[in-house]
C-alpha cells in the first residue's frame, strides 16, 4: 500500500462474525488506503422477508454440469436474531463422468449489519462521504433490496 481501492466482496465482511472483528477489518481498510482512496463494499441487505426463509429447510441452490461431471449445491440456513448470525451449512454434491458420487460440506456463521450499523461503523473507522445503494446499478437501498452495496472514502490528508 497504499492502495486507491479496497474491496471487500460478495459477503466478505459478514464472515467475520462478531462485532469487533468487522470494526477491525474497516479499520484495517482505512489504515492502506491512500487519502482520497475507496472503500466498497459487497454485502446482504438482511431484511426481515429474507431472513425468515433460513429456517433451517434443505434448500437445492442449482445443479452445474463441470468437466464432463454434475455438480449440486444444497444449504440449510438459521437464524440467530439476538446476535445478529445467520448459521450455514452447505453440501455440494459431485457426481463424476464415471457416475461416482462424493459430497462435500462446508458449515460458517455469517454476521449481517444493518444499514446504519455499517454507516456507524464505517465513521468510527474514519471514513466519509459514505454512500449506501441497494444494486450493482447504484439504484437507491430500499426494503426490497436483497444486496447492500456500500462505499465510504478515507479522507484527503491535511
Amino acid at each position: 500500500g497504499p492502495f486507491d481501492l479496497v474491496i471487500i466482496p460478495l459477503n466478505g465482511l459478514l464472515h467475520v462474525d462478531a462485532p469487533e472483528g468487522q470494526q477491525h477489518v474497516l479499520a484495517e481498510a482505512a489504515r492502506v488506503l491512500r487519502s482520497g482512496g475507496l472503500l466498497a463494499i459487497d454485502v446482504l441487505h438482511a431484511i426481515p422477508d429474507s431472513l425468515t426463509a433460513f429456517d433451517g429447510r434443505v434448500m437445492h441452490e442449482g445443479t452445474w454440469e463441470i468437466d464432463g461431471g454434475v455438480i449440486a449445491k444444497f444449504s440449510s440456513r438459521t437464524v440467530d436474531w439476538t446476535n445478529q448470525l445467520i448459521a450455514a451449512e452447505v453440501w455440494y454434491d459431485a457426481l463424476d463422468g464415471d457416475g461416482a458420487l462424493s459430497r462435500h460440506r462446508t458449515a460458517f456463521a455469517m454476521r449481517w449489519v444493518s444499514p446504519a450499523e455499517i454507516a456507524l461503523m464505517l465513521t468510527a473507522a474514519g471514513f466519509v462521504d459514505v454512500n449506501l445503494a441497494g444494486g450493482y446499478d447504484g439504484s437507491p437501498l430500499s426494503d426490497m433490496s436483497d444486496r447492500m452495496l456500500v462505499v465510504a472514502r478515507k479522507p484527503d490528508a491535511r
